[in-house]
């Protein structure tokens, strides 16, 4: 499978499972003043998934976990994936927006700069485009974005509902964990890449 093929078949996937989720969501639920708020956090929830396996699979091979090295080889598919859930998942808010559910403004403020920083990455990775692009200036705008888009998931998740409730531990808590190891596991790297260099260039004791 060509490389081109293969990212419209993550795209494509990431796209059918969260309108399916969605729809599933609502149909539950069975109207649309509740069902709509939680399809919005349902495909929030599958848009992670692509997400961790794009944030995270290079940090695991350079700490040794080889399994997740599909991870990292597809990084770029993935986050193309992320980013389409992401579409859905912000249609779905301007449909509960437009039925008089608006987000709180902070709200929109946090999350929106998320979702503009993953449509920009997704258009940084294009062909056109990453070829025109500094090498190190896109570097450090994909793990400054990235981060922030981890962190927002991290205060989405983290924060349990009062009173908390079994839900929050099913649907909430283990992406929590997930993201915060994630986290961990990128600054590991990042530390041991700064580390290193110094310890080269240490004078022995």
């Amino acid at each position: 499978m060509s490389r081109r093929l293969s990212t419209w078949v993550y795209v494509a996937a990431a796209a059918a499972v969260s309108v399916v989720v969605a729809m599933g969501e609502i149909a539950v639920v069975g109207n649309l003043d509740h069902g709509l708020p939680a399809a919005v956090a349902a495909v929030a929830r599958v848009a992670f998934i692509p997400f961790w396996l794009s944030y995270t699979g290079g940090a695991w091979v350079a700490l040794g976990v080889r399994r997740l090295a599909f991870a990292r080889d597809h990084a770029r598919e993935f986050g193309l994936a992320f980013a389409t859930a992401i579409a859905i998942h912000v249609g779905l808010i301007c449909w509960q927006t437009m039925r008089g559910q608006p987000p709180a403004p902070m709200t929109v403020v946090i999350f929106g700069t998320a979702a503009l920083l993953t449509f920009l990455l997704s258009a940084a990775s294009l062909p056109a485009l990453y070829e025109r692009l500094p090498r190190v200036a896109l570097a450090g705008f994909r793990t400054l974005a990235t981060t922030y888009v981890a962190l927002v998931y991290l205060l989405d998740f983290a924060i349990p509902p009062h009173p908390t409730r079994l839900h929050y531990w099913v649907a909430y808590a283990a992406f929590a964990a997930l993201d915060g190891i994630g986290l961990a596991a990128r600054a590991v790297v990042l530390l041991l890449g700064v580390l290193r260099p110094w310890r080269r260039s240490a004078p022995a004791g």
